[in-house]
């Protein structure tokens, strides 16, 4: 697993064959919707990619969301359910306006805009999963971790949201030390506090709080935080990003 590095959300699903054929590729994009179909015997190669956090202006720094790969090794026909974020960029001003740009905004975990009809309040990308056996968050067998979004203009106070993990999530990048984040994703937990923490799945929201605009955190495996802001004027840092996660025999297993 590894954090924040490429450009569009997917599960990219290979059949591992000697002389591959007509359909041992499947691609998913952001559909907004859980995909689901089977999978028979077989071994496969499975790779995620979570949602982008959302930004205010400038597309240079977008926040990625990270990327996780794993094998499945299959002795029956399986249902499997695919989930891939939705990046919280939003494109338009008005939340209507982002929405008919882009529908499958934060997607899958995103946390929310502390104010959804104000570009300066950013959304934070949706985790990407793949799931077995059955459609919930505790039948995960790979995360790929959503990015948090902005928070401060890009200006002297710029506040990048942090990347999706990987093992954790990205904190906030660059800027000034203005509001609060409890923290990233992990492996284990989302840090709480403020009214911006996030939890199993989903990113904590971002928070308009007199001039200050905080960044939304990203979803995965444990969301990121979203920021808290110190009210005082436009220079309050983004959101953390959401922690991926891969199933193995000694990673962790929320009861």
């Amino acid at each position: 697993m590894t954090g924040g590095t490429a450009d569009h959300s997917s599960v990219t699903i290979y059949r591992k064959v000697f002389a591959p054929i007509s359909g041992d590729k499947l691609v998913f994009p952001c559909v907004g919707w859980t995909e689901s179909f089977y999978l028979n015997k077989g071994n496969y190669t499975i790779k995620c990619v979570g949602g982008d956090g959302g930004i205010r202006y400038i597309t240079t720094n977008i926040a990625h969301g990270g990327y996780s790969e794993g094998v499945l090794s299959l002795e029956d026909r399986t249902p499997v359910f695919v989930t891939v974020g939705g990046s919280g960029i939003r494109y338009a001003f008005s939340y209507q306006d982002a929405i008919m740009c882009n529908p499958t905004i934060a997607f899958n975990g995103g946390g929310n805009a502390g104010d959804a009809n104000d570009i300066r309040s950013s959304f934070g990308g949706g985790g990407t999963d793949v799931r077995l056996l059955e459609n919930t968050l505790y039948n995960r067998l790979i995360v790929a971790g959503g990015a948090a979004g902005h928070g401060a203009a890009e200006t002297a106070y710029t506040q990048y949201g942090g990347h999706g993990g990987g093992e954790t999530g990205g904190n906030c990048r660059y800027g000034k030390n203005y509001g609060s984040t409890p923290g990233p994703g992990t492996q284990t937990e989302s840090p709480q506090g403020s009214d911006v923490g996030g939890g199993f799945g989903y990113g904590g929201q971002g928070i308009c709080r007199g001039d200050g605009f905080g960044g939304a955190g990203g979803g995965g495996w444990y969301g990121g935080s979203g920021c808290y802001p110190d009210g005082s004027s436009d220079d309050c840092k983004g959101g953390c990003g959401g922690s991926g996660y891969a199933l193995t025999e000694d990673s962790y297993k929320p009861e």
